[in-house]
């Protein structure tokens, strides 16, 4: 799973005060981020801080007791942030249909898929046609869909896997 903004992270100590001994937490984040803090345990037994770089970070936290040893770890939490829009390039060729061709890319996440939208250039926003949403990098509006010598804004909607959506729409004109 992907998260497309900034992750908070919670660390709390759940060892009984008498029995641990802990007095500190330490966390460490490697990875995409790279940081990491020892504080004294606050009242309320719990940390807070944020993760908030594009790509793949791992997250490690312990107690350490009044000694300064290490006595308690957590398994590692992996965080997957994208945070980018997706980018698109766009072409399109007319003849008696209309082609498209999209080109996505996404360092981070991956492309989950394209969706393909027509309307005439002289409807009003509301009026977007959903064609076809697939994995496919083109697509062809038939002539069921779009008439000869008219005009057409065609949008191409790519959404990547963390859910970040690009958009790119231009006009075109059958012959």
């Amino acid at each position: 799973e992907y998260y497309s903004d900034e992750v908070t992270v919670t660390v709390i100590d759940k060892g009984e005060v008498d029995t641990t001994r802990a007095s500190k937490i330490k966390y460490e984040v490697t990875g995409a981020e790279e940081k990491g803090e020892t504080v004294e345990i606050p009242e309320e037994r719990q940390i807070t801080f944020k993760v908030s770089t594009d790509g793949t970070s791992y997250i490690k936290a312990y107690t350490i007791d009044n000694r300064g040893i290490q006595i308690g770890a957590t398994e590692p939490k992996i965080i997957k942030i994208d945070k980018e829009e997706a980018r698109l390039e766009y072409q399109s060729k007319t003849k008696d249909t209309i082609t498209v061709k999209a080109s996505g890319k996404d360092d981070i996440s991956g492309i989950k898929e394209y969706t393909y939208q027509y309307k005439e250039s002289a409807e009003s926003e509301a009026n977007w046609k959903t064609v076809d949403t697939k994995g496919e990098t083109s697509y062809t509006y038939p002539n069921t869909v779009i008439q000869q010598s008219k005009s057409y804004d065609l949008r191409v909607i790519i959404t990547d896997k963390a859910g970040n959506i690009g958009k790119v729409i231009k006009t075109a004109t059958t012959k």
